[in-house]
């Protein structure tokens, strides 16, 4: 039967405004997101099989939009909605993250953040933390996509941006999209040419975190990086 059909305090859209969004299941919230099901499905229908289809609500927000389109009733402009509404929730989280921790104290603070900012790529990204030298949150910048490597994470790239934001020192990170919170070969390599130059340039580097959707490792607190 369509949404319209069903009796009004059970319609998706009425009952979030009724009894307020925490009371709507995902089904029903991603129903309100697409609007519109097909002729023979509803939009809570279809919420359904896109959250048994990708196993649950965190393998859902990682789906490209081919794959949103994969279902039936999901063209683009819906698929673009979802993604909107899945990046607005993580752009949030990491919003938040930052609001509370201003200072890093310990490598979990830096982590917080990035593991919702790059936890879920599937792509590796390095990038680096600013801090001054209170443990400040200054800024970051992603400085490569791709598989690390020396040629791709040059000094000159990776410390421009800590100079020019008169950073006193710095933290890299990159993710591991296999879910793997082992260093590989390359990381350590990269590790120690950047601690080389860092220690040069007198902006040193704080630490070097491996992150994923799931944890984090500390190449400092594992031994790699020397005080």
């Amino acid at each position: 039967m369509p949404i319209n059909l069903w009796p009004e305090n059970e319609r998706p859209r009425e009952k979030l405004i009724r009894k307020g969004a925490e009371q709507l299941s995902a089904a029903e919230l991603i129903g309100i997101l697409i609007g519109t099901g097909t002729g023979i499905k509803t939009a809570v229908d279809i919420g359904k099989e896109m959250l048994n289809r990708f196993s649950g609500l965190e393998i859902l927000a990682d789906a490209s939009i081919q794959e949103l389109m994969e279902i039936e009733g999901i063209g683009k402009a819906k698929a673009a909605v979802l993604k909107a509404a899945f990046e607005l929730s993580r752009q949030m989280q990491e919003e938040i993250a930052q609001q509370k921790c201003i200072f890093f104290r310990h490598p979990a603070d830096v982590a917080n953040i990035f593991m919702t900012r790059m936890g879920y790529l599937k792509q590796e990204v390095f990038a680096i933390a600013l801090l001054d030298s209170a443990n400040r949150f200054l800024g970051s910048n992603q400085i490569t996509i791709g598989t690390l490597n020396s040629a791709l994470v040059h000094p000159r790239e990776v410390f421009r941006y800590a100079i020019k934001n008169t950073a006193a020192q710095i933290i890299l990170i990159h993710n591991h999209p296999s879910g793997q919170l082992k260093p590989s070969k390359e990381d350590l390599q990269i590790t120690n040419q950047l601690v080389g130059a860092g220690k040069i340039l007198d902006i040193p580097v704080a630490d070097h975190l491996i992150v994923t959707r799931d944890g984090y490792l500390s190449l400092r607190e594992e031994g790699y990086i020397q005080a």
